[in-house]
């Protein structure tokens, strides 16, 4: 993917995200943003070989709560 429009995807895809973490958590939106970047699927989503970036936002957010519970999403 081009250099430019990674972290652009990576943005749009963490603010969908966001909303749905603050539902299902009670979180403000600040702490949703704290925990969802300091968490692995962020760190997967980050980095482009991973191809996280394919992920719907629902899918991400599914990864995020597997791994939250101690499962992987494959």
């Amino acid at each position: 993917m081009d250099e430019k429009k990674f972290p652009m995807f990576v943005y749009i895809l963490v603010k969908r995200v966001i909303p749905m973490l603050m539902a299902d958590e009670g979180l403000s939106e600040r702490e949703a943003i704290e925990t969802f970047y300091s968490s692995e699927t962020y760190r997967l989503l980050a980095d482009e070989e991973t191809k996280y970036w394919w992920f719907s936002s629902e899918a991400l957010y599914e990864d995020y709560q597997l791994r939250k519970a101690g499962g992987t999403h494959v």
